[in-house]
């Protein structure tokens, strides 16, 4: 996942092109985001809408999930 720390957009890669969806999670374990995709090797998450703050993203996708802290600095 890059740009960490990310201003209003940040990219996910994948191995291959992959079916799953991300989450992103405030402080508070709310989720505040979330989007689908299919058969992608990459993902690029608009968060421009997000403030300033430390976020929690979850993948999942058919091989499997993670998670991975998410800076958010404009």
């Amino acid at each position: 996942m890059f740009p960490n720390p990310a201003t209003d957009f940040v990219t996910i890669n994948f191995e291959d092109a992959t079916n799953g969806n991300v989450n992103i999670y405030n402080i508070a374990g709310q989720m505040i985001y979330n989007k689908s995709f299919s058969q992608q090797s990459y993902i690029q998450l608009n968060i421009e809408s997000l403030f300033n703050g430390m976020y929690i993203v979850e993948v999942r996708t058919e091989k499997g999930s993670f998670n991975t802290k998410l800076q958010i600095a404009k």
